[in-house]
């Protein structure tokens, strides 16, 4: 019935049959193509004898069973094996070549039938091509694409049909036709139709190839139903200029839909890389701050237990040695006193590693300043400076101990550096004005020397600037590192949530 119908709306304008028959080979499984073959045929052939169309029986048999198989064999070889599966979306420029190349063929085989029943043409080889082919492609054009449209919303409602209609938008290009045609100027359908293409472009670009599949149906039936477009414009030149039109709104609305679509996975995957890059920032986090809680738990112990002890075995050391006599045991004695002292400094310096207290008692200028990495450089024979431009005192304490301890591995780092003589250590708060957007504060800390050119070893991280990334990454502080030179060797920018502006 549709076919028949569709045959009786054709023209020499377009051949709908044409875009139902690619339609319903694209989307049918292989198994139902010998129904719809029969169907076709016995329509085909009912229409021809009722119309008188072929003389001879064999023009009338190609007529009738050519154009199937041809574009079945078309979109059997060119068309990917399940059509169903993918989205149409990017199978529309496979699906508009096939179109293409099934008119050009068909238009081949009516040529012949008509040679088999007729014998000479009235016209040339190549208009009667002409005429056939841009005929059959306009009703692929029009009819294909739409049919895909409606079944998938039937068939799969992705989306409404308030979207498939693109809210009302679709009937901007049938409605200026529509009205331009009554402008008062010569030859108001050429006017008509080149603005009727304006709408037809954005909604396509705006809304997708299905809205404007379904538009360029609306704007061929009208154009095909006002005659007078046929008088002004020659068939060959309104057919042409509306193939370039339809495949231009259809290629467009395709890609600006393969676009946005590509747009949502990348911002979905841009918001599971952000949220894995929030966990990852959270569990360093927890990390440095469960190695930071045991760190201060050893030190405290190493302080409370084992000072006590070398505390207590020197007092006990110095009494036996002044109640004792003997010059050689009392040198003995003296001796070991010296040894313990060593140790409790050693145990004081490693305490002090572990467990920075002056951190807590001074805060981290002070700790930095006047604390144990000024005195660990000066052991060295190095110079050590630090510069703070700006109140250190905003920062929370998990921030200040990460900083101290980028601080203090830098340090250390530059002393075992045999070509290092200085240590100099910058703070700057860069504070935000009240009218950047969005305002944003920032702490940096570079940390100098002159080591120059350092050569990390191949493919290797030391442990000592891994710590150092990792506190800045615990942080969500930005990081650099210099090998090549020391000005700076280690720089790091720091957000400020809580800072005034």
């Amino acid at each position: 019935m549709a076919w028949v119908l569709l045959f009786l709306a054709s023209s020499s304008y377009w051949f709908l049959p044409a875009g139902l028959r690619l339609a319903l080979l694209w989307r049918l499984p292989r198994a139902a193509w010998p129904a719809m073959a029969a169907l076709e045929w016995a329509g085909i052939l009912a229409l021809s004898l009722w119309r008188g169309a072929f003389d001879r029986p064999l023009a009338l048999l190609a007529s009738t069973t050519l154009p199937w198989l041809v574009y079945a064999v078309v979109v059997s070889v060119f068309a990917q094996r399940d059509t169903r599966a993918a989205p149409l979306g990017s199978l529309l420029p496979r699906l508009l070549a096939c179109g293409a190349l099934a008119a050009l063929a068909n238009s081949v085989t009516l040529l012949g039938a008509d040679l088999l029943d007729a014998g000479p043409l009235q016209s040339s080889p190549g208009q009667f091509l002409f005429g056939y082919g841009l005929g059959d492609f306009i009703g692929v054009l029009v009819l294909a694409p739409a049919l895909l449209a409606l079944d998938e919303v039937v068939r799969t409602r992705q989306s409404s049909w308030r979207e498939l209609l693109a809210y009302g938008t679709v009937l901007l290009p049938p409605v200026i036709v529509l009205l331009a045609a009554r402008l008062p100027v010569p030859q108001p359908l050429v006017y008509a139709l080149v603005l009727s293409l304006f709408p037809l472009f954005w909604g396509a670009s705006r809304f997708g190839w299905r809205p404007a599949a379904i538009s360029l149906l609306l704007l061929a039936a009208v154009v095909h139903g006002m005659q007078g477009l046929l008088l002004v414009w020659r068939a060959e030149q309104l057919q042409l200029l509306f193939s370039a039109c339809a495949i231009a709104a259809l290629l467009l609305g395709a890609t600006s839909e393969n676009v946005a679509t590509q747009s949502k996975a990348l911002m979905l995957s841009l918001e599971q890389l952000r949220r894995r890059g929030t966990d990852l920032v959270d569990i360093a986090r927890r990390l440095t701050s469960v190695q930071e809680e045991e760190r201060r738990r050893l030190g405290g112990e190493l302080h409370d237990v084992l000072g006590q002890d070398l505390t207590s075995i020197a007092t006990r050391l110095r009494v036996v040695e002044r109640t004792n006599d003997d010059p050689a045991l009392r040198a003995g004695l003296q001796s070991i006193s010296q040894l313990v002292t060593q140790a409790h400094q050693h145990l004081r310096e490693v305490t002090e590693y572990a467990y920075p207290a002056v951190l807590d008692r001074f805060g981290l200028a002070r700790a930095l300043s006047e604390g144990p990495l000024m005195q660990l450089a000066r052991d060295a024979g190095m110079q050590y400076r630090c510069e703070v431009h700006g109140d250190l005192g905003m920062l929370h304490e998990e921030a200040a101990t990460s900083l101290y301890r980028i601080c203090q591995e830098a340090t250390s780092n530059c002393v075992r550096e045999p070509h290092c003589n200085e240590v100099h250590i910058v703070f700057e708060l860069l504070l935000a004005l009240a009218d950047d957007n969005p305002p944003e504060s920032r702490l940096i800390m570079s940390i100098h020397d002159d080591a120059g050119p350092i050569a990390p070893a191949a493919g290797r991280t030391g442990v000592g600037l891994q710590n150092i990334r990792d506190r800045a990454n615990a942080l969500g502080a930005q990081y650099r590192f210099e090998p090549g030179h020391g000005s700076p060797r280690h720089w790091v920018s720091l957000p400020l949530e809580d800072a005034p502006t």
